[in-house]
């Protein structure tokens, strides 16, 4: 069993050339209550809407994100943005939703009680 230590960007052009190297777009989605949150576009899936990368890297450090992302040469497109002001859990957003999801229902006990 190999432990994964991911890498925190903060920089710009760290965070620009991940996308790059990723072909991740700057984006933010709607949730629920009218709120969103910053995220990407990954490998051609467009499920937020786009943003310029003026607006999302102000918004980014406005607000005390870092990205979370696998090592350098890593062709993983995983990613967490977390909120470093908050004392809550971080936010996590991209792939990985979907992943925790799929462990949930693995999980789940869906035996006739």
């Amino acid at each position: 069993m190999s432990i994964i230590k991911y890498e925190r960007l903060s920089d710009a052009k760290e965070i620009q050339s991940w996308a790059q190297e990723h072909n991740a777009e700057p984006a933010e989605k709607e949730l629920a209550g009218g709120e969103t949150e910053l995220t990407f576009n990954v490998g051609g899936r467009s499920d937020a809407d786009p943003l310029g990368w003026d607006q999302f890297l102000e918004r980014f450090k406005s607000e005390g994100f870092e990205l979370l992302v696998e090592p350098d040469g890593s062709s993983s497109n995983y990613f967490k943005v977390i909120n470093t002001n908050e004392e809550n859990a971080p936010i996590e957003v991209g792939p990985s939703v979907a992943q925790d999801l799929t462990k949930k229902v693995q999980n789940s006990d869906f035996r006739i009680k």
